[in-house]
């Protein structure tokens, strides 16, 4: 009845079985078969850190002030090793009134 949960099910199924290719090919279908918005946190369970990194910058882009969004960005700069622009990012963060909001 719910897509999106089978399909992140069926992701995490094939990751633990380690067959990636089949949980890509997942992916895939729910794309071209049932119109799934797909969410972030399946392009890093599929280690396709550039990906789920563009992803999250687009949500960013929407929602400039969801934290959520910004960690996304900061593990996949991580698993990637953009140590730079993590960097940036943190020091961005730090200083932004984002991590005064729960004052």
């Amino acid at each position: 009845t719910n897509p999106a949960g089978a399909i992140e099910a069926l992701i995490s199924i094939n990751n633990q079985l380690q067959q990636p290719e089949a949980a890509k090919g997942i992916l895939v279908f729910s794309q071209q078969h049932h119109q799934v918005e797909l969410k972030e946190s399946w392009y890093e369970k599929l280690f396709r850190w550039s990906d789920a990194r563009e992803a999250y910058e687009r949500k960013q882009m929407e929602d400039p002030q969801n934290v959520e969004w910004t960690l996304g960005r900061m593990r996949c700069q991580h698993a990637l090793g953009e140590w730079e622009q993590l960097c940036s990012l943190a020091r961005e963060v730090w200083n932004s009134d984002r991590l005064q909001d729960g004052e």
